[in-house]
């Protein structure tokens, strides 16, 4: 099997039809970034048609370790980003995924210290990691996690389990989060990060419709 190279600790998939909302989470990650020092962004363009408007808020974006994607589909943003995050597969380069759309926003740059010395002073080598999320203003946090109990943003997990590849599964269905979690958790036992903050914060999911989340 084709060999899964490791260039930084954390890659985060965002799939977008270029909400403003993006350059915001885009700025914490960077911010993320200037910590860790070791995060790989992917910004999955689900967007047919880019106008002016699109072009300025991609070129604000711009960044070394930030690679913009598009995805060539026949109908855009149709399936609550699972294409993209498919096709976001063979270019992840970190040893953890996680998941963040355009429309979540991350707390206190979201990918802490903490995240870094549990993985690398720990001698744990954990292949799935669920952590708290901030959901409507409340700590969000089920334990065991599951479909319709955990949301996309809330784990970190290894792009190879047993060896196998986590590839996103093309779906048109809203809930394709929770069955993808659910395969997870079928080849391996997560490990619950109660942290005391949330990592990240969920205000408004859009389900895939063009909506401005309220900060």
């Amino acid at each position: 099997m084709e060999k899964h190279i490791q260039k930084y600790l954390i890659t985060v998939i965002t799939p977008t039809i270029l909400r403003p909302e993006l350059k915001l989470l885009c700025d914490y990650i960077k911010t993320a970034n200037e910590e860790l020092g070791n995060i790989q962004h992917l910004v999955m363009v689900d967007k047919k048609v880019i106008n002016e408007e699109d072009n300025k808020l991609l070129e604000s974006i711009e960044s070394m370790d930030r690679e913009l994607i598009r995805v060539h589909k026949t109908i855009e943003g149709n399936d609550f980003g699972n294409t993209a995050r498919k096709v976001a597969y063979p270019f992840i380069k970190g040893k953890y995924v996680i998941n963040i759309d355009d429309d979540y926003v991350t707390l206190n740059a979201g990918l802490k210290s903490e995240f870094c010395e549990l993985l690398v002073m720990k001698k744990e080598n954990h292949d799935l990691i669920i952590f708290p999320a901030l959901r409507g203003g409340i700590r969000f946090f089920n334990i065991p996690a599951g479909k319709c109990k955990t949301v996309s943003c809330q784990y970190f997990y290894k792009p190879v389990i047993k060896k196998k590849k986590m590839i996103w599964k093309e779906s048109s269905e809203y809930t394709q989060d929770g069955d993808f979690l659910e395969e997870i958790m079928s080849l391996t036992t997560p490990y619950y990060w109660d942290t005391d903050k949330p990592l990240i914060r969920v205000d408004n999911a859009s389900r895939g419709l063009r909506q401005t989340t309220k900060l």
